[in-house]
């Protein structure tokens, strides 16, 4: 068995191979369960793409079958992986005799996880000759409700291999925010096409919101010069990534313009079918001068805004979620945006390593009390850390 497992990335929590069949690749039979939903159709496409182009025949034997389809109701694999972590992608893998495999699921993606796991035991020893098929016994589940990579290029090419991997998460760093015009409505445009495509493999390509400081490169302080942070407090200076333009500067979050502007960008993203935005405060430590903002606090003001303009959102989109993406730079004021948060909106922070190393040996430790406290307690929280990867 040690050279089966050694074919698959990730390896499953529980996996056992006690004999194989070999036979022609066009003596495999693919059996999609009726009224698959997308999600399972394109899990049969994958495995049956690896038969035609690596073993040089359609799967339409009926030497062995493969049995795909999410578990009926009442069925003993529903009872074996109701009681897992993260169930909905929790898959089953169990042989029919000699001669089938059944790859199950309680939701279409455990289904998809499911065949990405056959691809790899299959791909390494299959030719237009023969396939070897091990009777695996498989169980498994993330530990994790959502992996992946903050960024990465190229996501036509890029999400196919990460879904391959089990990794269902990416920032959609194509995601754009119109220029702002003063009394027009704000509109924004997401990669539809590649969204789409990534919902078929059980990926969450995100859309976002931008940083609230950076928003003057779309013409919002242009247009509403009111929104401007008042002072030189509200500079938020700008970092490596950032090496030439103008100083970002955090906006006057107090206003209730901001708010409409923001919910606009929302329904506008949700009207394109993302049913979760990510919505990121100002990156850099920053401050609206003003009496309202300094009151409160620039970091809890920006949280409110989203907050509130999502809410508005959901009357038109009730379906819609949102997660807040923390400072990068500055904890300013963390306790009390994390404490006023609806607890079913997700937090995300990245690069933080700096603000959270203790040095430790062999290997330093990282450690945020009042993350690991929410967490503890059951908060959704995701860190963008080194490397730059989601580990929600």
């Amino acid at each position: 068995m040690e050279l089966w497992t050694s074919y698959l990335l990730p390896l499953p929590h529980e996996i056992h191979i006690a004999d194989s069949v070999r036979c022609k690749p066009g003596g495999v039979g693919i059996v999609l369960r009726d009224q698959a939903g997308p999600i399972e159709q394109q899990g049969a496409v994958e495995l049956e793409a690896l038969f035609i182009e690596k073993g040089k025949a359609k799967p339409d034997g009926g030497a062995f079958t493969i049995y795909i389809g999410v578990a009926p109701a009442n069925s003993a694999a529903i009872e074996r992986l109701q009681s897992l972590q993260n169930k909905a992608q929790a898959y089953l893998i169990e042989p029919r005799g000699r001669d089938g495999l059944v790859l199950t699921g309680l939701d279409e993606r455990g289904v998809y996880y499911a065949c990405q796991t056959l691809i790899q035991l299959l791909e390494p020893e299959m030719s237009s000759e023969q396939v070897h098929i091990p009777l695996a016994e498989v169980i498994d589940w993330p530990d994790m409700d959502e992996r992946g990579l903050w960024n990465f290029p190229e996501p036509a090419t890029w999400i196919p291999w990460l879904a391959t991997l089990k990794l269902n998460y990416g920032k959609m760093a194509s995601t754009q925010l119109h220029p702002i015009e003063r009394g027009r409505r704000n509109r924004a445009t997401i990669d539809r096409e590649q969204f789409e495509a990534a919902q078929q493999r059980a990926f969450n390509y995100l859309p976002y919101i931008l940083h609230l400081n950076f928003l003057h490169d779309c013409g919002l302080f242009r247009a509403y010069p009111e929104l401007a942070g008042k002072g030189d407090g509200a500079l938020t200076g700008r970092y490596f990534a950032h090496k030439t333009g103008n100083q970002h500067r955090a906006p006057c979050a107090s206003q209730p313009l901001l708010v409409q502007i923001i919910q606009e960008w929302m329904e506008d993203i949700a009207e394109q079918g993302a049913e979760e935005i990510s919505c990121w405060l100002s990156e850099r430590p920053g401050q609206c001068g003003c009496l309202e903002c300094t009151a409160v606090g620039q970091f809890v003001l920006e949280s409110r805004a989203f907050v509130a303009a999502w809410r508005q959102a959901q009357k038109r989109y009730p379906n819609l979620q949102i997660r807040i993406f923390l400072s990068t730079t500055t904890t300013v004021r963390n306790y009390r945006v994390l404490d006023e948060l609806p607890p079913e909106v997700k937090i995300e922070r990245a690069c933080a390593t700096e603000l959270e190393r203790v040095l430790h040996r062999p290997r330093d430790l990282m450690a945020n009390p009042l993350l690991d406290y929410y967490a503890a307690e059951g908060r959704w929280i995701a860190s963008y850390d080194v490397p730059i990867a989601a580990n929600g």
